[in-house]
């Protein structure tokens, strides 16, 4: 093997170190977007109760399993599913998210930070931990 050939190996082999360093970084990136979608559904749109834990698009709680799939929520109360900036609710509604504010018929929900509040109730979330008042039902 000549100079030559050594320095298009070691170039090759960067090349393609940094494509997989490029590739996890991207994995992390959605992670990260689709746990803050999470929060966001959870603390905007759901009505559930309790405390949830996500993992990834799987959030579990006292009032059973939240899984996201695209552009759907699987809940215990039935099928959401987010088409822009609105989701459709299972019961026919719509809540409607306009930058920090989700607006459904009956409350505005605003979110500042970590925290969501609408219709006299405040959702905190901590990581991967959404905490909601028990008595939330929207």
């Amino acid at each position: 093997m000549n100079g030559i050939e050594i320095k298009m190996r070691i170039k090759m082999k960067v090349g393609l170190m940094a494509l997989v360093l490029m590739a996890g970084l991207g994995f992390a990136e959605d992670e990260d977007d689709d746990h803050a979608e999470m929060k966001d559904f959870l603390g905007g749109v759901y009505g559930g109760r309790g405390q949830y834990t996500m993992a990834g698009s799987i959030a579990t709680g006292e009032g059973g399993v939240i899984m996201k799939r695209g552009s759907v929520w699987l809940t215990p109360r039935g099928q959401y599913q987010k088409v822009g900036s609105v989701y459709l609710t299972p019961n026919g509604g719509v809540v409607t998210r306009s930058g920090h504010t989700f607006i459904d018929d009956n409350e505005v929900t605003v979110k500042a930070g970590s925290t969501y509040t609408g219709n006299g109730q405040t959702t905190t979330t901590a990581g991967s931990v959404v905490l909601k008042p028990r008595g939330a039902s929207k």
